[in-house]
């Protein structure tokens, strides 16, 4: 047995032995599913398991500050039959892939390089790239990182149960909810209703048991990318109460990234209270943003666990009923048609999950180099019924662009944008043979043209498609044909 895989073989047993001190992450975040502490627990029986289609699910690991690495190592459940392969990205950064499999009676974690070696990684995250359909559903057990022979002693956010609620929330709720605050997710944040700047609204915490708290850390305004920040309003100052008591009035920076706010006292509450006292105005947007809060006690850093998102889930499952986008969501839909008249210069897919969220990924050549485009954000319906369902997506599009010249490094250009919109729906078994016909026709006369041009004959095609779980979406967001299941 190599070096390399005896040491693996060994993490399990190194994971119980005095070592380095606990690394606690910002955010540890699954895409869907639950309980994504269990990659961090040690125990082979428990794992991460993503909601439907597994493919372009995952988990995003954010540390507060850089630390220094070099390898990632992960093991699938005990109960997990084939492989897994995982895509790994650092610090937004596609890096490198790893194939998770079970090993027999060694069960050595399998093992992938990480570029953090010098000037360490804020984030890494894990998406499943190809399980193999052909055996049992993926689960993850346990993930590592390691520094050379020394495995990082990471931990889970520290996190106490409590609820949240808000004087008002922009509709719709589902995009905007005051819950997003403690989600660990940047990108989502609580948008106030009312009229005006924001001022004078607040977001109330009530925690299960009472906490000790020394500082507030906030991240102002909507963090999801430099656009979404000053596009919309974001606090200058805020309030925060203890208990029904003013504790505190802090100003804000009208910056990017979080701020750390230490109370002139620690204060022992369970009903908390922040009021946005002053308002900076947007420069398109009239509505009050704020992404992510935290509190800190001596031990450190705690976030607050909600227990809403199962509900807002079962909420949208009853709305959505028996249509057409129940029989979508939790799937992973490709492009019939590439950016030629083939699928092999392009790659596109497009997700909703039950969980509200949209991930969409768009890969093509361009010119001497390659394009990607991920596509991300928050759903909600607002037609449900067909054949034509209607959904609004509120998000992101991150746009990387390499290109290579002859005795030059590839050089890379990165690009975030607002999207959203109205986007129509329709499954072509909807749609009928006729309607399809009509759509392709239609669409090889405009700009739609590209997502058509593979389709030569669409009466010849269509029961092929609609066999595969074809799907129609139009919209400015995403206009594309779309299919479940493989050729």
């Amino acid at each position: 047995m190599n070096k390399s895989v005896l040491l693996l073989a060994l993490l399990p047993a190194l994971a119980h032995a005095a070592g380095p001190a606990p690394i606690f992450l910002q955010a540890l975040t699954p895409t869907s599913g639950a309980n994504p502490s269990a990659v961090l627990d040690g125990d082979a029986k428990t794992g991460w398991v993503p909601v439907g289609d597994p493919r372009d699910e995952g988990l995003l690991f954010r540390f507060e500050t850089p630390i220094r690495m070099n390898a990632i190592a992960v093991a699938p459940c005990a109960n997990v039959v084939g492989s897994i392969r995982l895509e790994i990205s650092a610090d937004g950064n596609e890096v490198a892939t790893i194939v998770a499999r079970n090993h027999g009676k060694e069960e050595p974690l399998d093992h992938a390089p990480l570029p953090g070696g010098e000037h360490g990684l804020r984030s890494v995250f894990l998406r499943i790239a190809e399980p193999d359909p052909s055996r049992t559903r993926p689960c993850i057990s346990e993930v590592a990182f390691l520094m050379g022979e020394t495995r990082l002693a990471l931990r889970p956010p520290r996190s106490v149960p409590g609820r949240v609620t808000a004087s008002s929330t922009l509709a719709p709720v589902d995009a905007y909810h005051p819950s997003y605050l403690f989600d660990g997710r940047l990108d989502f944040g609580w948008v106030e209703g009312a009229k005006g700047l924001g001022e004078g609204e607040w977001v109330g915490v009530h925690l299960d048991r009472p906490a000790e708290m020394s500082a507030l850390e906030i991240w102002n305004g909507y963090q999801r990318s430099e656009d979404h920040f000053r596009k919309n309003a974001r606090a200058r100052k805020v309030s925060l109460e203890a208990d029904g008591k003013r504790v505190a009035v802090f100003p804000l920076k009208d910056a990017m990234g979080s701020q750390k706010l230490a109370l002139p006292a620690p204060v022992q509450a369970s009903d908390l209270k922040l009021v946005v006292e002053e308002a900076t105005a947007g420069t398109r947007y009239p509505d009050l943003v704020i992404s992510e809060l935290r509190f800190w006690d001596s031990s450190g850093p705690f976030t607050v666990a909600t227990q809403d998102a199962p509900e807002r889930e079962a909420a949208l499952k009853a709305e959505i009923g028996t249509g057409p986008l129940a029989k979508l969501v939790d799937r992973r839909l490709s492009a019939v048609c590439g950016a030629g008249r083939s699928s092999e210069d392009a790659s596109r897919t497009l997700k909703l999950r039950t969980n509200h969220t949209f991930v969409g990924y768009d890969e093509r050549a361009v010119g001497g180099g390659r394009r990607k485009d991920v596509s991300d954000g928050v759903w909600v319906p607002t037609r449900a019924a067909g054949p034509w369902a209607e959904i609004e997506l509120y998000g992101r599009r991150h746009r990387v662009e390499t290109s290579w010249r002859a005795y030059e490094e590839a050089a890379a250009r990165e690009t975030d944008r607002i999207i959203g919109g109205r986007v129509e729906l329709a499954r072509l078994e909807d749609l009928g043979a006729a309607g399809f016909a009509a759509l392709i026709a239609e669409w090889k006369k405009g700009p739609a043209r590209l997502q058509a041009a593979c389709v030569t004959d669409a009466a010849a095609r269509f029961d092929e498609l609609a066999r595969r779980g074809g799907l129609v979406v139009r919209g400015p967001a995403f206009t594309d044909l779309l299919v479940e299941r493989a050729p």
